[in-house]
């Protein structure tokens, strides 16, 4: 293949894209003209929407996951507890300084 054979001319005004290929030449379709003014705008308003949505998503699942969980527990463990009945057990485990155990 000769050198001149392997490369695209494109001519200015037309939009097309010559390509020569051994003895062919094949002609591609009009090209697209590309977007030169709002691209970031709109890339943002996608992004920022795709964001949002994310985000709200993880919230709710992590709310009804975790965090509803863990009040049901919490509330569980306090309608049972008895403060005065643990301080008691920590006293005869010997836990505190201050204060002797009973027997002693």
């Amino acid at each position: 293949m000769r050198y001149r054979d392997a490369y695209s001319v494109s001519r200015p005004n037309c939009g097309r894209t010559l390509r020569l290929l051994g003895d062919a030449a094949a002609m591609s379709s009009l090209l697209p003209k590309p977007q030169l003014r709002g691209l970031l705008s709109k890339w943002l308003r996608f992004h920022a929407v795709g964001a949002f949505l994310f985000s709200a998503g993880s919230a709710v699942i992590y709310k009804f996951s975790v965090a509803e969980p863990r009040k049901r527990a919490y509330t569980e463990y306090y309608k049972n507890h008895d403060p005065i009945a643990d301080f008691e057990a920590l006293r005869e485990a010997g836990v505190f300084e201050s204060v002797k155990p009973k027997g002693k």
